[in-house]
């Protein structure tokens, strides 16, 4: 009788082992969890290759060599039907709520690359495996990218130092203040962009009536960061813990016009390229205690943490006005 109870126990184990391999996917936690001392390279690659981005049709090959050092580094190059699985599946958990369920579809994602990459951290006493899951732009045509095209005047007399040429704004979905990355100056005069090109312009300079063209480049990358308690299976147990994008923008300016300075006329101002990134709040590391913060919070009772900081516009101030510019995206929230 004995022996019956335990052959009935060891079959009851191995038909509820099978039934969670089914329920859950084998595939479950089988990422490569990459070393401490490769993810600050990962780091620094993701950046240099979202700066590289910009003018993706020159960079193409070094972009390509970045790709293959990621890979040899752990990170890997996942399909769009496994992201739009990861991003727009049911959680099957009682525990989950609909506000930590991504509840999105993926754009078709021809020209964009998705990429994972798993490591582990640990937050007041406990440990994560976060997935890091980002989207960034293969083509020159990319769904990442987008040009625009604007043209301002400014017809009144002012000083040089005073006269703002280029200045960059951005919103994110939540009011919150983005980051701007790699030391960049985002309010430029007129003299810091042309005192090397216009001699003797100095911030004393009173400049006439200038009209500008402003061509505008702006790549995204976006970062989708999963987190569950370390070595657990991922469906059932990983929440969404931040979502955010880095935004790379090179704008080049022109002034086909005649412009007078302090009395001298001057034709064919050179054209000057201005580049910058800026990042949703959190995005430049800070996404890793975000995260955690924001599964501890969940794991106490609350549901309603803060977990989206996706920029979404752009407002770029010219000489003589402003202009909107949308931030592009790779998926439709679903509510």
């Amino acid at each position: 009788m004995k022996k019956f109870k335990w052959g009935f126990i060891v079959m009851f184990i191995l038909v509820e082992s099978a039934f969670i391999n089914n329920a859950y996917g084998a595939e479950e936690s089988t990422g490569v969890i990459v070393s401490e001392e490769n993810e600050e390279r990962i780091d620094y690659l993701f950046e240099l290759r979202g700066e590289l981005a910009v003018d993706f049709a020159v960079n193409e090959q070094e972009i390509k060599n970045i790709d293959t050092e990621l890979q040899e580094l752990g990170v890997e190059f996942i399909s769009e039907e496994e992201v739009n699985q990861k991003l727009g599946k049911e959680v099957l958990s009682k525990e989950v709520s609909p506000k930590n369920m991504l509840r999105a579809t993926v754009l078709p994602t021809k020209g964009i690359t998705w990429t994972s990459t798993r490591q582990i951290t640990v937050y007041r006493g406990k440990e994560y495996e976060l997935q890091i899951i980002r989207g960034v732009c293969n083509a020159a045509d990319s769904p990442l990218t987008k040009t625009y095209i604007s043209g301002s005047k400014k017809s009144s007399s002012t000083s040089a130092i005073t006269t703002n040429i280029l200045q960059i704004l951005a919103t994110s979905v939540t009011g919150t203040i983005p980051e701007f990355g790699g030391g960049v100056n985002v309010l430029k005069t007129f003299y810091d962009i042309y005192k090397t090109t216009i001699n003797g312009l100095s911030t004393t300079s009173v400049i006439g009536e200038v009209t500008a063209s402003y061509t505008t480049q702006v790549v995204s990358e976006e970062i989708f960061v999963f987190i569950k308690y370390s070595g657990a299976l991922d469906i059932g147990n990983q929440i969404m813990g931040y979502m955010g994008n880095k935004v790379n923008y090179q704008t080049v300016i022109s002034i086909p016009g005649i412009i007078t300075v302090g009395g001298s006329s001057y034709a064919n101002i050179e054209t000057k390229k201005q580049s910058g990134t800026i990042s949703s709040p959190y995005y430049s590391g800070g996404y890793i205690d975000k995260a955690s913060n924001n599964f501890w919070e969940y794991k106490n009772g609350n549901s309603m943490f803060e977990y989206t900081f996706l920029i979404n516009r752009i407002t770029q101030k010219m000489i003589g006005g402003s202009v909107n510019l949308s931030v592009p995206i790779c998926y439709v929230p679903l509510g």
